[in-house]
C-alpha cells in the first residue's frame, strides 16, 4: 500500500523537494520515480564525463535497437507478404524467404543447410 501525495503542495511528504511534473501524483512510488529521473536527468546533463556518457549513450542505443529492429523486420514481412512466403529452418530457426506461387518446393537454409519441403 501506498501513502498519497498532497495535490496542493505537490511536495514529497519524506523530502520535502518539490516535483518536477505538475500533473496529479497518486501514489509517492510515482512520485519517487520521477524524482529520480528528475535528479539523473540533470547529472548527466551537467557532467563533463564524457566518456561515461558515450557509454550510456551506447547502452541506451543498444537497447533501442533490440525494439527497433524487431518491429522494423516485422514490417518488412508484412509489405512483403504478397509477393514473398516466410519460413522457419527446423533446425536452426533462421527466418527464410521464398517467392510465391511456386508450388511445393525445397527449401535449404542458407546458414546450416538443412532441406525441407513446403508450400509456396
Amino acid at each position: 500500500m501506498y501513502r498519497y501525495v498532497d495535490y496542493n503542495s505537490k511536495r514529497l511528504p519524506a523530502t520535502g523537494s518539490r516535483l518536477p511534473y505538475q500533473g496529479k501524483i497518486t501514489c509517492t512510488k510515482q512520485a519517487n520515480y520521477l524524482r529520480l529521473f528528475n535528479n539523473a536527468g540533470n547529472n548527466a546533463v551537467l557532467s563533463r564525463n564524457v566518456y561515461r556518457r558515450q557509454q550510456e549513450n551506447g547502452a541506451y542505443l543498444r537497447q533501442k535497437y533490440k525494439i527497433t529492429s524487431a518491429w522494423r523486420g516485422a514490417v518488412d514481412r508484412w509489405h512483403q507478404r504478397h509477393d514473398y512466403r516466410f519460413f522457419k529452418c527446423p533446425a536452426c530457426r533462421t527466418r527464410l524467404r521464398v517467392p510465391r506461387g511456386k508450388g511445393k518446393i525445397n527449401i535449404v537454409c542458407r546458414k546450416c543447410g538443412t532441406s525441407f519441403q513446403r508450400k509456396t
